[in-house]
């Protein structure tokens, strides 16, 4: 559905696509309108046939931001048409943050020659040109001349392709930026999960030991949204690395309602929504152990029901406590508010829906 409706977005917008002009923003770029796009529904297209077609078919990206498809199969295919004023070859850097792409397979020509990169999620960490969170390729900028990059994009998950074009300093930059906000927010997930643990060990209470899960495993669903868990965990576990995020999001969803079992007292307040969060732990339970042996495609969509459902439960179940007059629900719905627009806003982004980057990205 969001596919479509981001089609027809291209057929009505269309326009001819310009050239990026690398000279107007100094050491780097985001490309968006001056993408041109070609949807490769069966992903069989070799890269002449891409480059054919995308000649013929191909739509420029007209929405705001950058191509977000949401869950698809298939490939997207992008080229990008360069134009500089520069006095002598550059290197230059091609990188996206989105980092639980399955492949995406970079082309660039070099003394006349088509060549090919490949990195993502499924291919080892050693594959990419920069030992970096993102999926990045180098490339050389030819002085003065016109040349076209083309990137294929296929994915299990979510296809979103957030890209930047820079020279080295500009990656240098944007690499350094992130740096540290994201130790000021692991430190912090770090404190609370170990503060919960003492807590548990010496009082037996079986709530922070649950809430000490949430936070330890929502922080690892953190490091491998952003790459960091691959770069440093499991470089060499493509296999892992490409449904790491499904499986643990699929354990931050039992946690979660093990821990609103516990907090609400949800077996006094409703048997009925008790014996709902029991059933729905025992599913989560079985699709974690399941999850080892099936395809990255159906963990994520596994992990996005999930989410969804726990989502339901949990908030049918906070608003009867609050009915039935318990402290407890009025604390947690104020909290559980806040959480669950973050979640909505990551949901409705993975889904293919155009939200704001500051937003889509930074939700949870």
């Amino acid at each position: 559905m969001f596919l479509l409706w981001a089609i027809l977005l291209l057929l009505l917008f269309a326009r001819p696509v310009s050239a990026l002009d690398l000279d107007s923003f100094g050491g780097g770029m985001v490309p968006g309108s001056e993408m041109l796009l070609l949807d490769d529904a069966e992903g069989e297209l070799s890269f002449d046939q891409a480059r054919l077609q995308l000649e013929t078919q191909g739509q420029p990206w007209v929405a705001p931001g950058q191509p977000n498809l949401g869950y698809r199969g298939g490939a997207l295919w992008v080229r990008i048409d360069l134009d500089n004023r520069f006095d002598e070859l550059e290197q230059w850097i091609a990188f996206t943050t989105f980092t639980q792409l399955t492949r995406v397979d970079f082309y660039f020509q070099e003394e006349g020659e088509w060549v090919q990169k490949s990195a993502g999620a499924s291919l080892p960490f050693r594959a990419r040109d920069r030992a970096h969170r993102s999926i990045n390729f180098e490339f050389p900028v030819l002085p003065d001349q016109a040349q076209s990059i083309y990137f294929r994009v296929e994915t299990s998950g979510s296809l979103q392709f957030p890209l930047m074009l820079g020279d080295e300093q500009f990656f240098a930059s944007e690499s350094q930026r992130s740096l540290f906000t994201s130790g000021l927010y692991f430190g912090l997930m770090l404190m609370i999960a170990i503060y919960s643990f003492t807590v548990w060990h010496t009082s037996r209470e079986t709530g922070f030991l649950y809430f000490g899960l949430i936070v330890l495993f929502g922080g690892l669903y953190s490091l491998t949204s952003m790459g960091l868990a691959y770069q440093y965990l499991w470089p060499e576990s493509p296999q892992w690395s490409n449904k790491a995020t499904g499986v643990i999001a699929l354990l931050v969803c039992l946690f979660v309602m093990a821990f609103v079992q516990r907090f609400l007292n949800l077996p006094q307040i409703d048997r009925r929504i008790d014996r709902a969060a029991t059933v729905y732990i025992l599913v989560v339970a079985g699709a974690i152990l399941i999850s080892f042996v099936l395809n990255a495609s159906l963990v994520n969509r596994m992990a996005l029901t999930a989410t969804a459902f726990n989502m339901l439960i949990i908030s049918i179940g906070a608003l009867r406590a609050q009915r039935r007059g318990s402290r407890a629900a009025s604390f947690f719905i104020s909290a559980w508010i806040i959480l669950l627009v973050g979640v909505l806003l990551e949901l409705t982004q993975r889904l293919g829906v155009l939200i704001p980057p500051l937003l889509a990205y930074n939700g949870i």
